[in-house]
């Protein structure tokens, strides 16, 4: 079976802030109904509803090094209408209201994205 991690800076139902996060969802979900296991993998933002927070279930966790930082990085998942979703925990970077606009955008999302690159690396996941 083809699995496929999908990571986006955005996914709805989780966050949302354009098209991408309709996109981010939609699609592994109607690839699940042809038989790929997709799933998907964003930021743990602070913004994301209490309802759906209380959803997670921590996977596991492990170290990104991010310049001369050692920085924590915690992976959650959680399932929604048959797709599996999975999240970047950091509450340095996404311990912070709304998504997008702040001065180290480079560094949370390198952040974001050399965790994700763990975590498929771990899992076998295609890129």
């Amino acid at each position: 079976m083809t699995r496929v991690l999908f990571a986006a800076s955005e996914a709805y139902p989780f966050i949302k802030t354009g098209g991408l996060a309709d996109v981010a969802f939609a699609l592994p979900r109607e690839l699940r109904r042809y038989g790929v296991d997709a799933r998907v993998i964003i930021p743990k933002y602070m913004d994301i509803k209490e309802e759906l927070k209380r959803k997670m279930k921590f996977v596991k966790s492990f170290n990104v090094q991010v310049g001369w930082r050692n920085q924590y990085c915690g992976i959650l998942e959680c399932e929604y209408e048959g797709v599996p979703f999975y999240f970047v925990d950091n509450e340095y970077y996404f311990n912070r209201s709304g998504i997008y606009g702040y001065d180290d955008e480079a560094e949370r999302f390198a952040f974001f994205f050399e965790g994700c690159a763990r975590f498929r690396c771990q899992y076998r996941f295609q890129a």
